[in-house]
């Protein structure tokens, strides 16, 4: 069987070798675009080779390493030789093929697209003269001139049908026959490059897979043990450990000076700590106790943890006290604002006023918090004090905002953070019962400080200069 069997069907003749053709040219296109990715592989793997791993092996380690680099080096160049193969050989080969077969075919395909339309008029002209001189026949009996003349048109066509034929069969046939040759072609040259691919594959495959095969060997010489004991070998010096001692300079025969304060800070607090935990377990202090305290709230350390511990018992939830040491607590805590009095000590007074309102003992009727008993003490109406904590709350927050601290004090950015402390503190003096002669004066060094209009501010929202 040839093409030639094909001769009334041109058009799928046509349609099959364009199928053919885009079939080779999207195996070009993969083999283009496998080995942009295999190139791109290979130099990374030429890259890896470069790596400062490679130059920092020691001992054992050394073959190992080099092992690894010379596997990424054959790999990179196997990878390499696959690529030049499959561009060189396989796509220029494709390509190649495409194009003589197009400038072998194209003036031929013109030729046998107008011979398969000249076909069809030359089967539409025998059929409308057949017709023609049928219907003469059926409409009469006998043969009229018109019939006579229609049966000789009719014989006419069919002799210039098969004229057209023999040129028909002189043409169409070599050109049918192109295309099943170049069809073959195009099949075979799919077929070794297919099998080429898998020569090339196999190829690179066997060449990596051979330098991995010997990496095995030279990882049974790597060793943990005679790593370590080699690195310890090499660097042992045979010194012992020894404690660091402290020198005394032949002019000082005294050191207690140099340690004294680091001792006395560590006694203090394990005496404050020891405290804390007799009161939340319901454990009076004894006298000593007591003397001890008085000593070390003296310093502001002592005060600061003090603090701390109970911010402690705070953060753990330990709000109740025991009501055989909740007394206890709050005297302790009164000489403590007593010191502070004495100190102006802002810090330590913001935060005792925060925590008195966290503890508390519960009896069978109520709660009884700390600041409900401290309330009493003098240094709730010092209202220089209370204005002394609005401003020093205020310039923290405005050290806390970069661009704030570029603002001046009246600026509008900064009247709602003041209003906001004022409220604030305000209401902790409630809580503290504190006079209302005292909250008024507090307000007014507020206003004189910043220059500022406080009770306008409550009602709307905003400090007027």
């Amino acid at each position: 069987m040839s093409y030639w069997d094909l001769w009334d069907n041109y058009e799928k003749v046509k349609e099959n070798a364009e199928d053919t053709n885009s079939l080779i040219y999207y195996l070009a296109e993969f083999l283009k675009h496998k080995t942009e990715i295999e190139r791109e592989y290979a130099d990374g793997l030429n890259r890896l080779t470069r790596s400062p791993l490679f130059f920092r092996g020691k001992s054992a380690m050394v073959p190992c390493l080099k092992k690894l680099k010379s596997i990424c080096d054959q790999q990179s160049l196997s990878l390499k030789e696959l690529v030049n193969n499959q561009q060189n050989d396989l796509i220029a080969s494709l390509k190649e093929l495409m194009a003589k077969q197009d400038e072998d075919i194209r003036v031929k395909a013109r030729i046998a697209k107008d011979l398969a339309y000249e076909l069809q008029k030359q089967n539409l002209y025998c059929e409308k003269a057949r017709n023609c001189y049928f219907s003469y026949c059926i409409s009469s009996e006998d043969a009229s001139k018109k019939e006579e003349a229609a049966g000789k048109k009719y014989l006419k066509t069919v002799e210039d049908a098969n004229n057209f034929l023999m040129k028909f069969e002189e043409s169409m046939k070599p050109i049918l026959m192109l295309y099943q040759k170049q069809e073959e072609d195009k099949i075979v040259a799919i077929k070794d490059v297919l099998k080429k691919i898998t020569i090339y594959e196999l190829s690179y495959l066997h060449s990596a897979q051979y330098e991995k095969e010997l990496l095995p060997l030279t990882l049974d010489l790597l060793n943990p043990e005679i790593e370590i004991k080699k690195f310890i070998d090499d660097n042992l010096t045979g010194k012992q450990l020894q404690r660091f001692v402290f020198e005394v300079h032949p002019k000082r025969s005294n050191i207690e000076i140099l340690t004294k304060n680091s001792e006395d800070e560590k006694t203090n607090n394990d005496i404050i700590d020891n405290i804390i935990d007799k009161c939340w377990k319901g454990i009076v202090i004894n006298d000593e106790d007591n003397k001890n305290f008085h000593n070390i709230i003296s310093g502001i350390e002592g005060r600061k943890y003090w603090i701390k511990k109970l911010n402690d018992k705070r953060l753990e939830n330990k709000y109740n006290i025991h009501s055989c040491t909740f007394g206890i607590v709050c005297g302790l805590t009164t000489l403590l604002l007593d010191r502070i009095q004495e100190c102006q000590d802002l810090n330590c007074t913001k935060q005792l006023i925060m925590l008195s309102q966290h503890f508390y003992e519960e009896t069978l009727s109520k709660k009884t918090f700390m600041h409900q008993v401290l309330l009493a003490h003098s240094l709730w109406e010092d209202f220089k004090l209370w204005g002394n904590l609005i401003i020093s709350s205020v310039d923290l927050e405005i050290q806390n905002d970069a661009k704030l601290c570029a603002e001046k004090t009246t600026s509008p950015k900064l009247r709602p953070i003041i209003c906001s402390k004022v409220h604030f503190f305000v209401q902790q003096m409630k809580n503290f019962m504190v006079d209302g002669n005292v909250v008024e004066e507090t307000i007014k060094v507020i206003q004189e400080y910043y220059g500022i209009n406080i009770e306008r501010a409550k009602s709307t929202n905003s400090l007027d200069p």
